[in-house]
């Protein structure tokens, strides 16, 4: 039982990055020019961006933090203007190869459960947000954020279950897996406005009227535009 114990103590150190067993570990340090990049992607100077990543990837293809930069700048232009629609594939190419490179990055895997939610591929979206949730817990339960090997490629658990639960509603698959995200999300006061909607959806889904309606009204109250829709629909309507 000692020895059981002592083990499980060192394997939750080593998934924390505490123990070194080979794991590669990211420096924290940001250079002069990915500061520069973080600053052009939020004045959405996306142009400058892809150039100015193209010219620093020459000579480190594989530098992850430049490529979460340009993976940035490609997909918020394919979001923003409908004529740049087909970076969305350059965004979904560049999040695939830091997948590639670290198949552990918590970035690269909520990305391209975004980047593949834009495209309905429920499953597939579905897919990299719950792999990325798996580097995040040892348990499937307890969940940690901010742990040594993450690093700032860290993404908050609870937004990781908002969005897979997101996934799940909209796209309509693998609804029961959904209940857990929502009521996961409500019990730790998250994105409340946005969860609520989701969980009257939700539960409209499972035919359990009067919770849908207690949620879309929680919604509404909160402030969500959208809650007035679905209570006419599910709610109001005879």
């Amino acid at each position: 039982m000692i020895i059981m114990n002592w083990l499980k103590v060192f394997l939750l150190f080593s998934f924390l990055g505490i123990v070194n067993t080979g794991c590669s570990q990211r420096p924290d340090h940001k250079s002069k020019e990915i500061l520069e990049l973080q600053e052009l992607n939020s004045k959405k100077e996306h142009r400058r961006v892809i150039k100015m990543s193209k010219e620093l990837l020459k000579n480190n293809p594989n530098d992850l933090q430049i490529l979460r930069q340009l993976g940035i700048a490609y997909y918020d232009m394919s979001i923003s203007d409908s004529s740049y629609v087909n970076f969305r594939d350059n965004a979904k190419s560049i999040f695939s190869k830091m997948n590639s490179i670290d198949s552990s990055n918590i970035f690269a895997l909520k990305s391209l459960g975004v980047v593949f939610y834009d495209e309905q591929d429920c499953d597939s979206s579905y897919y990299y947000f719950s792999k990325a949730l798996l580097f995040k817990t040892l348990d499937g339960e307890t969940y940690f954020d901010d742990a040594p090997q993450l690093n700032d490629f860290d993404i908050a658990s609870e937004y990781l279950m908002y969005l897979r639960a997101r996934t799940c509603i909209y796209l309509k698959c693998n609804l029961k897996g959904a209940i857990k995200d929502v009521q996961f999300c409500i019990n730790s006061g998250y994105m409340l406005k946005e969860t609520y909607l989701l969980g009257g959806i939700l539960s409209y889904a499972f035919d359990l009227k009067e919770q849908c309606c207690n949620h879309l009204n929680e919604a509404k109250k909160l402030g969500n535009e959208e809650a007035d829709f679905y209570l006419e629909q599910f709610c109001l309507s005879p």
